[in-house]
């Protein structure tokens, strides 16, 4: 079984799936379509498969507009309509479409002041004096923890080293613009959205130890190199709304 097909079953099944998608991994797809500098967020991170599609396909929608009246008339009335690809050809083809969540632990910070010291020097000018003021922070205590959930919509691409970067950048953006135009976010207003629906390129962690993606120190072992080069290509894919997560 090749590398396409075997990642696609342990994606389709409930029981492998979470075993593809590490902490570091969600908190990448959640800095894509969230802008968690803005939220206090921290591992462990953990998804939610509410619906994993496996094979998605979806013909090319588009809309039409026109306006209609009897002949001689000045009353129009206008219509807008939503149609499908008339030749059935799916626009859409991705190896997979999840909707879900990814659920980040939260924190507070809860230190307070224990002590403020003030120290008034002896002043040989009646109008000048320094004041010296010293603040001492108690040790924080346990914070209150709790969870955020991160609504996600996600189209999946699995490819083997050897991919075209530029080929799936293109269907990334396609399959993005089309599934904007199903509907299908889920969206909460009180989050720092990002993107709506983003795309997840899963591949073998070997595609990094080509030299070709920059941004590692070649002083460094193979598997430190190889990390470095995917830190570096989501630094450049994430606002274009693509993490890649590597697999074994």
């Amino acid at each position: 079984m090749d590398y396409v097909d075997s990642i696609l079953i342990r994606l389709a099944d409930s029981t492998t799936r979470d075993g593809l998608f590490s902490s570091n991994a969600l908190a990448t797809i959640a800095s894509t379509a969230y802008d968690t500098g803005r939220l206090t967020l921290e591992a462990p991170y953990s998804a939610i498969f509410d619906e994993v599609l496996p094979g998605y396909a979806s013909p090319r929608r588009g809309s039409i507009e026109g306006m209609w009246g009897p002949l001689g008339g000045v009353e129009r009335v206008l219509a807008q309509l939503q149609v499908a690809d008339i030749s059935g050809a799916p626009t859409v083809a991705v190896e997979a479409l999840w909707r879900g969540a990814i659920i980040a632990h939260t924190t507070q910070a809860n230190s307070h002041i224990d002590k403020v010291a003030t120290t008034w020097p002896p002043s040989g000018n009646p109008v000048e004096h320094e004041v010296t003021v010293g603040v001492t922070y108690a040790p924080p205590s346990t914070p209150p923890s709790g969870t955020t959930s991160l609504p996600l919509v996600a189209a999946i691409f699995i490819r083997d080293a050897g991919f075209s970067l530029a080929q799936l950048l293109i269907q990334s953006r396609l399959a993005r613009e089309q599934l904007a135009a199903l509907g299908l976010e889920k969206n909460n207003p009180a989050l720092p959205l990002r993107q709506s629906i983003v795309t997840i390129w899963l591949v073998p962690g070997a595609v990094f130890d080509d030299n070709a993606w920059p941004g590692a120190d070649t002083t460094q072992s193979a598997a430190v190199q190889r990390q470095q080069r995917l830190l570096a290509a989501n630094r450049w894919l994430n606002p274009q709304g693509i993490s890649v997560v590597t697999t074994n």
